[in-house]
């Protein structure tokens, strides 16, 4: 017998199942708002290109392989009379070009032990063939495995930065926002100072790994124009640069200064050292 569901309880039952919906969205939200988790799936996501090629590298390497075994291995069948449990395990193993590129698969990923898919070609077809297998097993697993190892952690830290930068972008900006109390689009040193107490300053400090203490010096520092008020590009790039590693373009930069002001100091010295003389001349006559 079939029971007829009352309109109204559907309507109850789908907004139930609404509300789940809503709920796990509300669950995945408040996950994604982690720092650390939020990273990590944004490296899982963007990491699906370099998955999808390195397994058409790894495909198209193990058919190629397998089409030469399978070749061989049925050419041996039709010319040698091997017994019915023989003839069963190389035709499991290598009885067609699929049967052969998923144990060359299995065997590189561990799905199943080299000696199992090793010891039929050593035993029923030849030494140069098993050797030949050897051989390319160790090819890609010392080789190609640890470039498609590293391509992936390369891959991964490059998005890693690019998410870090965005993050830091994003705290920058809001930072600055929060210091800007007059929205003129400049901060001045007394907007820093009257935050120094906020917890949302303190902990960008900490990342910046500048003591509340030395805010002086370090408006000083983003203040590259020396107008005693800092832009926001301003801010965002001397947050930026105090974040990161020395790049070689700051350590040029650190060295042309050094260069310039010793250039300066020596210009300085030569004229004092000019006047001096003068002085010293007067005296005497």
């Amino acid at each position: 017998l079939c029971y007829a569901v009352p309109a109204s309880n559907s309507t109850l039952f789908r907004n139930i199942r609404m509300l789940k919906s809503a709920r796990v969205l509300r669950l995945l939200k408040m996950a994604l708002s982690f720092e650390d988790l939020r990273l990590f799936v944004n490296c899982l996501i963007d990491s699906g290109r370099a998955f999808f090629w390195s397994a058409i590298l790894i495909a198209l390497m193990t058919y190629v392989v397998g089409v030469y075994l399978t070749q061989i291995v049925l050419i041996e069948r039709m010319e040698a009379d091997w017994p019915a449990d023989v003839d069963k395990v190389m035709t499991d193993t290598y009885g067609s070009v699929v049967k052969s590129w998923l144990s060359l698969f299995e065997g590189l990923t561990g799905g199943v032990d080299w000696d199992q898919i090793a010891k039929p070609l050593f035993s029923h077809i030849s030494v140069a063939v098993g050797i030949f297998f050897l051989v390319f097993q160790a090819y890609a697993l010392l080789a190609l495995m640890n470039v498609v190892t590293a391509f992936f952690i390369e891959h991964a830290l490059r998005r890693a930065e690019a998410a870090r930068t965005t993050t830091q972008l994003y705290k920058a900006r809001r930072l600055f926002k929060q210091l800007d109390s007059d929205e003129s689009g400049f901060i001045s040193f007394e907007e820093i100072s009257s935050n120094l107490e906020s917890a949302t300053v303190q902990a960008y400090f900490e990342e910046l790994n500048v003591d509340p203490s030395e805010a002086k010096f370090l408006f000083q520092m983003l203040d590259i124009s020396g107008d005693g008020s800092i832009d926001f590009e301003e801010f965002l790039n001397g947050c930026l640069r105090l974040q990161g590693a020395a790049k070689a373009m700051d350590l040029l930069l650190a060295t042309y200064e050094m260069r310039t002001s010793f250039q300066d100091q020596s210009q300085h010295m030569s004229e004092l050292m000019s006047k001096m003389d003068d002085i010293l001349t007067a005296l005497t006559h």
